[in-house]
């Protein structure tokens, strides 16, 4: 009898919980901040809005991949023509045996940092190389704002190292048939633009960019990323003052025709989060492991499991210990019709 009526006691309280929960309203999506659209950024990164970003957050852990990673320079680089120096910056993963060959990557940086590549981005381009890519990036550019035009110098990187491996040795072992795209802030939105979502470039099949990266965005008005067909991640912080997360959204929201487009927003990061200490304050690099897994995913057949997995959304899971996300948006997946081969 008293087994019965402990039952019928935990019968009852189960059925008041799903009343109550019928009751209770749907998860409340994330907000994001108003995107204003074309700023002058130029002008915002060196006066007010940098010193009025949030502080920088601690440095933390991040997870390494299984290559060794050098860097190196070039220093003229044909075609280049936003501004010079018109040479490069080359970040890339060592062989592991010979006659290894790695994807290569367009990386294309944010405003003013063009004359100090490897120490604004140090953790963003070594740590994504180490998985496996050879990675340069333009140095034109240097301190003004290029707009989403800066996509006809992340172009014209991929044309000039593919025509031309002699530019430095690490080209050797770049795969030109499989190529991958980001960046940062202005490098963010010339991202977009070298994906036909600007009007000052056109998506070029032949330059085989097969996976892309946009890291806090900002908009314009001659953007549009409704035309994109790849893959693509955006990244943005919660408490970016210079590019609001809401920019990221908008062009995330845009995008209907490609296979796969994710959106990953750390909590309380703001614009200088993928960025070192020396420059403009600097962040923790939070995002940066996701980001290596997308490209890793999508340029390597590698850490899909770590993007999409059983659940289809594995990424919002990789934040580091110390960080979290104020909001994260997978849609679309890795199907076998997009398997490299």
């Amino acid at each position: 009898m008293g087994v019965y009526i402990k039952s019928l006691v935990i019968a009852s309280v189960v059925l008041t919980v799903q009343i109550a929960n019928a009751f209770l309203p749907p998860d409340t999506p994330p907000t994001y901040n108003r995107c204003l659209r074309d700023k002058n950024l130029g002008a915002q990164v060196k006066d007010k809005l940098v010193g009025s970003e949030p502080p920088r957050r601690s440095s933390l852990p991040l997870p390494k991949g299984p290559y060794e990673v050098k860097t190196g320079t070039i220093t003229s680089m044909p075609g280049l023509s936003e501004g010079g120096p018109y040479g490069g910056a080359v970040v890339y993963a060592v062989p592991q045996t010979a006659g290894e060959k790695f994807p290569f990557i367009s990386f294309a940086h944010g405003t003013g940092a063009g004359y100090d590549l490897l120490g604004a981005y140090a953790t963003d381009l070594e740590l994504v190389a180490s998985y496996g890519f050879v990675i340069v990036a333009a140095k034109s550019c240097p301190t003004t704002h290029c707009n989403a035009g800066y996509c006809v110098d992340q172009q014209a990187t991929i044309r000039a190292c593919a025509k031309d491996p002699s530019l430095h040795p690490a080209l050797a072992s770049a795969d030109f048939s499989t190529v991958g795209i980001y960046g940062h802030s202005m490098g963010a939105m010339a991202t977009i633009g070298s994906l036909g979502g600007a009007t000052m470039c056109q998506h070029d099949p032949s330059l085989n960019i097969k996976a892309a990266v946009s890291q806090h965005t900002c908009s314009g008005s001659l953007m549009n990323a409704s035309s994109i067909t790849t893959p693509i991640m955006f990244t943005a912080g919660s408490v970016d003052r210079i590019c609001e997360d809401g920019c990221a959204k908008l062009y995330f929201d845009e995008v209907q025709r490609s296979p796969s487009k994710i959106i990953f927003d750390v909590q309380g990061a703001n614009h200088f989060e993928p960025t070192e200490n020396r420059f403009m304050g600097g962040g923790s690099n939070s995002e940066v492991p996701a980001v290596a897994y997308f490209l890793a995913c999508w340029l390597r057949n590698e850490n899909c499991d770590k993007v999409y997995g059983a659940s289809g959304n594995a990424i919002c899971d990789q934040i580091p210990a110390g960080a979290s996300l104020h909001a994260c948006t997978v849609v679309g997946t890795k199907d076998n019709d997009h398997l490299l081969v």
